[in-house]
């Protein structure tokens, strides 16, 4: 019997013998390993409404940034106001106070954001002495803080705006006209770059390249009659009399 249940199963075991088991299938070879995932750098932000643990603070400084982009000042103000009543120690709104009031009292309000600063990341606190020395007509410091703050956050929006705004105000335009690209490309919904790009194409000749900012500036708002105004004015300035 045991020869005939040998034999039953030679077609699946090479030998019954004992101390002789069944060969092993293959094992099967072992499952690659995932390539690792590169992190993704962290963006270099400048941390206006991330200086201060009041949440109250940090929304209210976060909207008053909206207004003032929307040339919305008042309404603005009143933001900053209600930011620096949450954190009386908030460095940020109380330059950005500063920088909206006229004279020595918006001075005092920068010189008093400076000393506020002093534990802040470094480009949050350069852009602060940098608004104060630009306050103060310390235009080589003005220049090479906003030079810096670029640096150390390149993909902040707001920190190109500002260089092209400097840009801008030395007829530098082919510098401005860069700042505000650079703007634009890391916030393409940021209404004042587009604006401020027409302009500066228009101060160079570069008519038509203005009026196409202008339109995008126009296209997130539509309700602003000063745009419109802007726009008619450099079509009127590159002979486009009948659509101006």
């Amino acid at each position: 019997m045991k020869n005939l249940v040998c034999l039953g199963l030679a077609l699946t075991l090479a030998s019954c013998g004992p101390g002789k088991p069944p060969p092993q299938p293959p094992s099967p070879p072992p499952a690659a390993k995932p390539a690792p995932v590169a992190a993704k750098p962290a963006k270099k932000l400048l941390q206006h409404t991330a200086t201060t643990r009041s949440r109250v603070a940090a929304a209210a400084l976060d909207k008053a940034i909206a207004l003032l982009d929307e040339v919305r000042f008042a309404e603005a103000i009143e933001q900053i106001k209600k930011a620096i009543d949450a954190d009386p120690r908030y460095a940020y709104a109380h330059a950005y106070l500063g920088r909206y009031t006229q004279g020595m009292e918006g001075q005092k309000l920068l010189e008093k954001a400076r000393q506020l600063a002093a534990g802040l990341p470094e480009a949050d606190r350069l852009l602060i002495e940098a608004w104060l020395a630009g306050r103060k007509g310390e235009t080589a410091t003005y220049r090479a803080n906003l030079e810096r703050v670029a640096t150390l956050a390149p993909d902040d929006w707001l920190s190109h705006m500002e260089m092209g705004n400097w840009a801008f105000g030395q007829r530098d335009l082919a510098a401005a006209v860069a700042a505000y690209e650079k703007a634009i490309a890391l916030n393409p919904k940021a209404p004042m770059a587009y604006s401020n790009l027409g302009y500066a194409h228009a101060e160079t000749g570069r008519y038509d390249e203005g009026i196409a900012a202008l339109k995008k500036y126009l296209a997130l708002r539509p309700a602003d009659a000063n745009g419109y105004d802007s726009l008619a004015e450099i079509m009127l300035n590159a002979g486009k009399l009948e659509e101006s």
